[in-house]
């Protein structure tokens, strides 16, 4: 038993200023206290973005920012053309633009007829399960004759014609007609 202290007495701690709280934690308990202050930063920003409103007034709508993907497209294709001429380019591979550009090649309206040059070069070099799914829908836009599942049979057939034209493009590009 300790002389200084009664039975039922605990050793009040010392109180540390906050600097030499946090060089007190354990790494685990750094680590925990990191992530709290990050979730509390998401937490304000996410409330930044809510419009303001008086109270008993509904929320007010806040403007949703859409990605132009034919521009970030054109951009991505550009400098992996000069990746390909120059392997010191920087370029970056990128799987969303890579699935929207399968999933949007023979769509005319978002992927303009210069885009589409530059994109036949790039669809030939996708490799795996990619390259799969796109032989396979392209063989079925041509067997459909530019109908797909799920999307209404009654287009303008000069819209389905267009479709099954960069199809069969698309294919000569991966050498597999």
């Amino acid at each position: 038993m300790d002389p200084m202290h009664d039975e039922g007495e605990e050793a009040a701690a010392p109180k540390l200023s906050s600097r030499a709280a946090k060089n007190a934690l354990t790494a685990s308990e750094k680590k925990k206290l990191r992530k709290k202050n990050q979730a509390l930063k998401k937490k304000k920003i996410v409330k930044a973005k809510v419009a303001p409103q008086k109270k008993g007034e509904a929320p007010k709508p806040v403007e949703k920012r859409t990605r132009d993907f034919s521009s970030d497209l054109e951009a991505y294709l550009n400098d992996w053309a000069a990746f390909q001429q120059d392997s010191g380019h920087p370029w970056k591979f990128n799987k969303i633009l890579q699935e929207w550009a399968i999933q949007n090649c023979v769509e005319k309206p978002k992927v303009a007829a210069s885009l589409f040059k530059l994109l036949l070069p790039y669809l030939a070099t996708v490799q795996g399960g990619a390259r799969q799914r796109m032989e396979e829908r392209m063989r079925n836009l041509i067997e459909n004759n530019g109908v797909e599942d799920g999307v209404s049979a009654e287009e303008e057939e000069k819209d389905r014609s267009r479709r099954v034209e960069r199809a069969v493009k698309v294919l000569r590009a991966l050498g597999t007609e």
